[in-house]
């Protein structure tokens, strides 16, 4: 089985919508990916026959143990690129995101291990999500929301 960027994508989403305790449906990553319902579908039929995903009988998606490891080493990768870009280049915590979105299908493993090494295991990424606890429920970590021009912290949706 070959592990596509496009595969990659569709995997991360699907572990993201998860963390935002939404039920993931294929709508769900036509509106997270913003590609059309036709693609979604192939994507679905290629992740469920490489086993990196089940759907349930009303549509719901969930990862197999391998889909989701492959959406956590890119969560984690996503994350530490993010901390490399602001903690060691500078970049702006605004601008990190997208190219962390390109970076992080480049990454090898070893070169992933000596982010970890440089930067730290764990820690919180630029946008306030933390590294390496990706897979905590939504209620379990803060992250920062971004609400009438402020940044204010957030709980399980609830204003801190």
């Amino acid at each position: 089985m070959r592990i596509t960027i496009s595969k990659e994508n569709y995997l991360k989403a699907i572990a993201e919508a998860e963390s935002e305790g939404e039920t993931v449906k294929a709508v769900t990553l036509t509106r997270w990916l913003q590609v059309s319902a036709p693609a979604v579908t192939m994507a679905i039929k290629r992740l469920k026959r490489d086993g990196l995903i089940h759907v349930g009988s009303e549509g719901q998606i969930t990862l197999t143990a391998a889909g989701r490891e492959i959406a956590n080493r890119l969560r984690n990768r996503h994350h530490l690129i993010e901390r490399m870009l602001t903690e060691i280049f500078g970049m702006e915590w605004y601008k990190v995101h997208d190219e962390a979105e390109q970076m992080e299908h480049a990454v090898s493993a070893d070169f992933e291990g000596k982010l970890a090494d440089k930067l730290g295991k764990g820690g919180v990424c630029p946008h306030g999500n933390m590294v390496g606890r990706i897979n905590l429920a939504r209620a379990a970590f803060v992250h920062m929301e971004i609400w009438w021009g402020w940044i204010r912290p957030a709980i399980a949706g609830r204003e801190v």
